[in-house]
C-alpha cells in the first residue's frame, strides 16, 4: 500500500475541489436527497479538513468540517488515486482504510450512490427508476394482534415490494411504537407517522384501519 500510494508531495485541495464539483454536477435529484454537508478529514501531507455541501442552495466545496452530517477520515496517500479516477470510492471503502461518523445516525443511500457511480448517466437511471414507482399503490399489513394498516406497496427507499419484504414489528420503534421493516435493506418505518427511523428517505404512507379483516 505504501509503495503503491506514497504520501503526496503537493497540496491536494485544488484537485479535491475539482472532484467535489464534478460530484455535485452529476445529478440534482440525488443532491436533494443527500441534503447535507459531507466532511473529508484527510490526514497527512497535502491533506486537510474539507467538505462537499450537497444542500440545495448551498452547494459547493470548501474547508472545514462544521455542520457535517457525515465525516470520513483517512490518510492523504489514499486520495490521489481516487481523484485521478484510478480507484472508485466504493473500492476505497471496501479497503476499510478509513473511519466514519455521522450525526444524526441515519444511513444515506443517495450519498453512497453518488460516490459509488460518480456518473451522470448512471445516476439519471437511478432517478428515472425512483420516479417511475407508483406511489399510489397500497397494501394492507397486520400485526399478530390483528391490528391493520394500509401502507404504500413500494418501499420509499428503493422501491422493493412490501408485499414480499414487509414485516410488522410490535413495539420495536425508538419510542416503543410499532414499525414496518423492509427486509430487503432493513429500513424501518413508524406505523404512526410513516417516518423512517434509521435512514434518510421519504416517509411511508400509512393509514390505520379499523374493523375486522375482510
Amino acid at each position: 500500500m505504501l509503495d503503491a500510494h506514497p504520501d503526496p508531495d503537493i497540496d491536494l485541495f485544488d484537485a479535491f475541489v475539482e472532484h467535489g464539483m464534478q460530484l455535485l454536477g452529476c445529478n440534482a435529484y440525488c443532491n436533494e436527497r443527500i441534503d447535507m454537508r459531507v466532511g473529508f478529514d484527510v490526514t497527512g501531507p497535502g491533506g486537510g479538513a474539507w467538505h462537499i455541501d450537497f444542500r440545495p442552495g448551498r452547494e459547493g466545496v470548501g474547508r472545514g468540517l462544521d455542520d457535517c452530517g457525515y465525516v470520513y477520515t483517512f490518510a492523504s496517500r489514499s486520495l490521489p488515486p481516487i481523484l485521478a479516477g484510478e480507484v472508485p470510492w466504493e473500492d476505497f471503502f471496501l479497503s476499510l482504510r478509513f473511519r466514519a461518523r455521522r450525526d444524526p445516525d441515519l444511513y444515506n443511500d443517495h450519498l453512497l450512490g453518488v460516490l459509488k457511480f460518480a456518473d451522470a448517466n448512471a445516476l439519471a437511471a437511478v432517478e428515472a427508476y425512483e420516479r417511475s414507482i407508483d406511489r399510489s399503490a397500497r397494501i394492507t399489513v397486520a400485526a399478530p394482534d390483528g391490528r391493520r394498516w394500509s401502507v404504500s406497496r413500494w418501499c420509499p427507499h428503493a422501491g422493493t415490494d412490501l408485499r414480499e419484504t414487509g414485516e410488522v414489528l410490535v413495539g420495536a420503534g425508538p419510542d416503543g411504537g410499532d414499525v414496518l421493516v423492509c427486509l430487503a435493506h432493513h429500513y424501518r418505518f413508524d406505523l404512526g407517522s410513516g417516518a423512517c427511523s434509521n435512514g434518510r428517505c421519504a416517509p411511508l404512507e400509512v393509514t390505520p384501519l379499523t374493523g375486522p379483516a375482510g
